[in-house]
């Protein structure tokens, strides 16, 4: 499965970009992806304890203050600690549908915010993707080939429409030199 999201990574050149852009634009490309993805912790939380998903929106919002310059790194660190004692752990809970690969991209987006590390912020992005693309493109138990998820991947209007995302989310990026939520605010509804 990381071969299909890796070529995504790939094919759309995001680490080259990624490493052309300033710390603060990394972290608003990432906050962008991570923060699209939380609906997909929502939802697993849905029905079981709706307060897991509260850390997760609390730290994307804590890395949209980083990228504007209202937080620190140290609140960014209280963040990460708080989401990672919510995470849904695939191992202990039911199926989470993607909700362990949202917040795996906001864990890394928190981790490269507060440590400045361009590719845990490149991960974020991966793992945000990765949070639609498990749940669309796994089998009804049969084996399933690389060929086969490329082939679900590419008739996935879905993911399509993603991947539209992640690249207009990075052009975003690029061309704002001090991002701001608002700027992405279109990205993220």
């Amino acid at each position: 499965m990381a071969s299909i999201r890796r070529r995504l990574v790939e094919k759309l050149g995001v680490e080259r970009r990624l490493q052309a852009l300033s710390p603060v634009q990394q972290v608003a490309f990432a906050a962008a992806c991570a923060g699209r993805s939380v609906e997909r912790i929502d939802e697993w939380a849905a029905g079981r304890d709706s307060s897991r998903s509260a850390p997760y929106h609390a730290a994307v919002d804590g890395l949209w203050e980083f990228v504007e310059g209202r937080t620190t790194q140290f609140r960014l660190r209280q963040l990460l600690r708080e989401a990672d004692a919510a995470f849904p752990d695939p191992n202990v809970d039911d199926v989470t549908n993607g909700a362990d690969a949202a917040a795996l991209a906001v864990l890394f987006a928190l981790e490269g915010a507060a440590k400045n590390d361009g590719e845990l912020l490149r991960r974020a992005a991966e793992q945000a993707y990765s949070s639609l693309w498990a749940p669309i493109t796994r089998g009804d138990g049969e084996p399933v080939t690389l060929d086969v998820l490329d082939e679900r991947e590419l008739a996935s209007p879905i993911l399509q429409h993603e991947i539209n995302i992640h690249v207009a989310a990075l052009d975003r990026a690029e061309s704002f030199s001090n991002p701001k939520r608002v700027d992405f605010a279109d990205l993220l509804a």
